[in-house]
């Protein structure tokens, strides 16, 4: 006797799924599937049909428990390979996520290895450009300013200019975020010496208190 999901579970599946929005139909059958009333006969017609298709299309939007009503199915292969993709997505073990967690550190080396390989992504300008002050702070300051002037080897006079250009660009950004950090902490120097003076009573009235740390604020925006 061949082996099937039952008919009731077959409705109940269907039916749950005829009411979901976004669900995916083919190019052939989206004209079709638009009328809410034909969903559900074209979902019965291709669980009836090809279960492995069915669950291939659709598995992701199954419960573990209309999962369930597939295990009488387990002796086919493609049947039985779909239902445990699918319950190690749901309910993955400890060495599932060991091994995923190695599948990414993996993707990640490989594509950290490949930004090295090209050669532009960790170059000296491309760091400098990304972080013009942390650049400034391990090697900027220890480095030579009028070697960046000069044309280099095979560059030329416009790519010359553009590099000048960018290199006065960064050098205003890293001027303006020096003189912003100077400025907070000049804020935050004074704040401080304003609590301890507010404290020891050496500021006696507390709108004169008030008064001189809207000012504090108002100077460090």
């Amino acid at each position: 006797m061949e082996r099937k999901v039952s008919e009731e579970a077959m409705e109940t599946i269907t039916e749950r799924l005829s009411a979901l929005d976004n669900l995916y139909f083919p190019r052939a059958l989206q004209s079709s599937a638009s009328d809410p009333s034909n969903r559900k006969s074209i979902l019965h017609d291709l669980l009836s049909r090809d279960v492995p298709v069915f669950l291939e299309r659709y598995g992701s939007q199954l419960t573990s428990d209309e999962l369930h009503e597939f295990d009488a199915l387990n002796d086919d292969y493609e049947v039985n390979w779909h239902l445990k993709h699918l319950r190690s997505k749901m309910s993955p073990t400890s060495e599932e996520l060991k091994l995923r967690s190695v599948t990414v550190k993996n993707r990640r080396r490989a594509y950290l290895n490949k930004l090295v390989c090209d050669g532009h992504y960790f170059s000296e300008d491309a760091m400098r450009e990304r972080e013009p002050y942390l650049h400034h702070e391990y090697l900027g300051r220890f480095q030579d300013l009028s070697g960046r002037s000069m044309a280099r080897p095979g560059e030329r006079w416009s790519e010359t200019l553009m590099r000048r250009c960018e290199e006065a660009r960064c050098f205003w950004t890293i001027l303006g975020m020096t003189l912003l950090l100077l400025l907070q902490l000049w804020s935050n120097t004074k704040k401080h010496l304003l609590q301890k003076k507010c404290k020891k009573g050496w500021i006696s009235s507390p709108t004169s208190c008030s008064r001189s740390f809207s000012l504090v604020k108002i100077m460090s925006i």
